[in-house]
């Protein structure tokens, strides 16, 4: 599927905000999603004819709530240690190998990360989902659990156990998950805010946002003249589209300046649409070539594959006026030819 059009890209109407709303930029604090729109954003600014100013600062969310946490943010596999030393205290059938453990671990460290972002009491919840479960298995209806379902129950019904000691570690020794970082900033937002009381935040291209993320954004909007500008357009906030979800959630819910200034353009802008049909995958890499191919300009260019096993046939195939790309996606490793080896 081909659309040939030149697009007034999202980082661009951030410098129009920004350029429009602010006499000293440099006063300015820029929030993106991650480290590559910082890149862009700073070209963007570069090519907009920007007055001689300071930089504004331009970061992202994680980056500042690295800077703001007083305390240390522990990457995923040392968390994913700790966790497994913590099993093994508990004496968990499931951790008597680290190898054994990681798959499970990962699943539990998703799951802590989650209680942290929407703010949930952990013992609460995991106090609740004990006696859920000791219901199910009292239930008359039910047949009787083989040995393997009891022993993952056991291992189950311990989560709770696992995360009070997990999270009693953490904060004993003033370290911290990602998320765990967030929910000590927002609860001491007041404190930890004050070098940024004469700033202005821009926060801009987030969508799906945790309840703590959304209570953290919203201390952000209180400081001086402050905008959230959301990547979004009319034609996906109408009706019941699903990528509008989270945007009509955040409008129902927040009156953060900048929320509903979102533009009108994708249902009325002219398209110029081709589908091109390809039998094999290696047809799809020819067709893509050819295409690529005839474009003298490629710096509007974005390839999209639907299917990540696409890749290595498609950069195999990058005609000679292709030069570096950044390459976006994640990639199993079992497609590459280590895997093989």
């Amino acid at each position: 599927c081909v659309y040939n059009k030149p697009l007034k890209t999202f980082l661009d109407h951030i410098v129009k905000v920004l350029n429009e709303e602010y006499d000293d930029i440099s006063k300015l604090v820029v929030i993106l999603p991650s480290k590559r729109s910082c890149l862009y954003f700073k070209d963007a600014l570069r090519n907009s004819g920007l007055r001689s100013s300071w930089l504004p600062k331009i970061l992202t969310l994680n980056q500042l709530i690295d800077e703001l946490f007083q305390g240390r943010i522990e990457n995923s596999l040392t968390l994913l240690s700790e966790l497994y030393n913590l099993a093994r205290k508990l004496n968990l059938k499931e951790a008597e190998t680290f190898e054994e453990f990681y798959r499970w671990g990962d699943v539990l460290l998703h799951d802590f990360s989650t209680i942290e972002s929407y703010g949930v009491n952990g013992r609460d919840l995991y106090r609740n989902l004990r006696e859920i479960e000791k219901i199910e298995r009292w239930s008359f209806s039910q047949e009787n659990l083989s040995s393997n379902q009891i022993a993952f129950n056991d291992f189950w019904m311990k989560q709770g156990e696992l995360y009070q000691a997990f999270t009693t570690l953490l904060k004993k020794e003033n370290r911290a998950s990602g998320a765990m970082a967030l929910r000590w900033v927002v609860e001491n937002s007041e404190k930890v805010l004050l070098p940024y009381e004469n700033s202005h935040f821009i926060v801009a291209g987030f969508n799906a946002l945790s309840s703590v993320e959304q209570q953290f954004i919203s201390e952000l909007m209180k400081i001086n003249k402050s905008f959230f500008i959301p990547d979004s357009d009319e034609f996906f906030k109408k009706g019941n589209r699903e990528a509008g979800y989270f945007y009509r959630q955040l409008l129902k819910k927040h009156h953060w300046k900048g929320l509903k200034d979102i533009p009108d353009a994708f249902s009325k802008d002219d398209k110029n649409i081709a589908f091109i049909s390809a039998t094999q995958r290696s047809a799809m890499a020819i067709v893509c070539s050819q295409l690529l191919k005839t474009k003298t300009d490629l710096s509007n260019t974005a390839l999209v594959l639907g299917d990540e096993s696409l890749l290595e046939p498609i950069i195999s195939s990058l005609p000679d006026n292709v030069g570096p790309v950044n390459i976006t996606m994640g990639f199993k490793l079992r497609n590459t030819p280590v895997y093989d080896l």
